[in-house]
């Protein structure tokens, strides 16, 4: 008996080794003819010690800059909006450090040392200003150190649907337990990634409201490997960066619009009961209310047919959002077919 365990045991094993060795391998070969069809589209900038892959598009006017939220897609969520707003703008969207083709460098992934490197970019490349800063989802909380200590070069900002630093604590303890649950480690994350797990699980994922011919469909997961060590950081130091802006409330009186997805669908796929779901949903508008705040001269856009990208699932807000911090227009009372404006009087 004891023999023929002997053996299960070492045809498990080798059949175990053999899986990872054929994972790997089928990594390594997908790796190689990722980086043969997907080349940058756009241009790398030093930025002091290694360099940030930028996409530049349109003239004139004052540059829109375009900062990612928390993932591993970089620059390309914007797409939709980048080429609409490059015709009558200069858009800059850009992959932060250790993201597709921008190069890790050695600065920690905090909210301020992210905005120094977005200041050291951008005063290398000597665009025009002031600038029009667009940021979504984690965006909102990374943009804020810049915000403040550059706030002679800003135009004004747009939120897209902007994480809130203090959402933990005004949570629940019930739906914190369920949402604020810890990530994968990092080590896992890692491993899935070089043993082709990752690549072969995430092959079918469509961004929303995009096709599956899209470039940022065929980029984002076949480039996965190039993205693992900026958004493994990035993940692991969310909280701290939260932790960091949180008193950072007041920012000036520059153009703000905040534009917040309300359709309900969002939470659809959370798993939550009814309770949860509500009580999600009415937390999310009830911060994105208080983003606000942050200047006095706020406007509050909704979207109603979108999730979390709303730069996908409804850009022609985050566009017209633009055209009219452009134009200088903000704070338009009154309603168009995609969304509702709301000029917001703050007390």
């Amino acid at each position: 008996m004891t023999k023929w365990l002997k053996k299960i045991g070492l045809g498990i094993g080798f059949l175990f080794s053999f899986l990872l060795l054929l994972g790997f391998s089928y990594e390594q070969l997908s790796r190689s003819s990722a980086e043969r069809v997907h080349q940058q589209p756009g241009e790398l900038i030093d930025v002091g010690g290694h360099k940030l892959h930028i996409v530049k598009k349109g003239s004139g006017g004052p540059t829109v800059i375009f900062e990612s939220g928390l993932g591993y897609s970089g620059h390309l969520p914007w797409f939709k909006v980048q080429e609409e707003v490059a015709k009558f703008a200069t858009t800059i969207s850009y992959d932060r450090a250790g993201l597709l083709w921008s190069e890790r460098g050695e600065n920690p992934k905090t909210a301020s040392a992210i905005a120094a490197e977005l200041n050291e970019l951008l005063t290398n490349l000597g665009l025009e200003k002031p600038y029009i800063l667009v940021g979504h989802s984690l965006a909102g909380v990374i943009l804020r150190p810049y915000a403040l200590n550059h706030i002679e070069d800003v135009g004004g900002m747009i939120l897209v649907d902007g994480s809130h630093p203090d959402m933990e604590e005004h949570m629940s303890a019930r739906l914190k337990k369920e949402l604020m649950s810890s990530p994968p480690p990092p080590q896992l994350i890692k491993a899935a990634v070089h043993l082709g797990l990752a690549r072969f699980m995430l092959a079918d994922n469509l961004q929303p409201n995009t096709k599956k011919g899209d470039n940022i469909n065929q980029v984002v997961t076949t480039m996965l490997h190039k993205s693992l060590t900026g958004y493994v950081d990035e993940m692991t130091n969310a909280e701290q960066m939260m932790a960091e802006v949180s008193d950072m409330r007041v920012l000036g009186d520059f153009p703000l619009t905040v534009i917040t997805a309300i359709s309900p669908a969002r939470v659809d796929n959370t798993g939550f009961d009814d309770d949860l779901k509500k009580e999600l949903l009415d937390l999310w508008l009830r911060l994105q209310k208080d983003l606000l705040t942050l200047s006095s001269n706020s406007t509050h856009v909704l979207a109603p047919d979108s999730g979390h990208f709303i730069q996908l699932e409804q850009p022609e807000l985050v566009v017209e959002a633009i055209r009219e911090m452009v134009s200088k227009k903000s704070g338009v009372i009154g309603t168009n077919r995609s969304g509702t404006q709301l000029k917001t009087e703050l007390n």
